[in-house]
């Protein structure tokens, strides 16, 4: 009967278990937590004016961007944050249109280690 209670607990803690992409801002489950997570990173990292036209969003594990920027550069570091945001396993880019402003200020350096 030991077995029995030992593999019912083993079930029933992985359904307690999160899955990094699910789980959301404050750690509880968010279906759309890694988009709503990656999102938070960029606003703490990049100024408005830098995302005001982009559009996080993901598949499984995979981010998803698409929208309107400013540089390649900035996009690169875009995509580089948002592949340390803890979860994420790839950045597809879907529509993303470059389009320069001519008041850029630029935007704060990411780190794609």
């Amino acid at each position: 009967m030991n077995t029995h209670s030992s593999a019912k607990d083993t079930t029933h803690s992985l359904f307690k278990t999160i899955p990094p992409e699910r789980v959301g801002i404050d750690g509880e489950y968010d279906y759309n937590g890694l988009a709503n997570r990656v999102t938070q990173v960029l606003e703490q990292q990049f100024s408005y004016e830098d995302l005001q036209n982009l559009t996080v969003r993901q598949r499984g594990t995979v981010v998803m961007l698409s929208g309107k920027l400013s540089s390649q550069q900035l996009l690169h570091q875009i995509r580089c944050a948002s592949l340390n945001v803890s979860g994420a396993t790839d950045v597809e880019i879907h529509g993303v249109d470059i389009v320069p402003q001519s008041a850029y200020q630029g935007t704060t350096q990411a780190n794609c280690a």
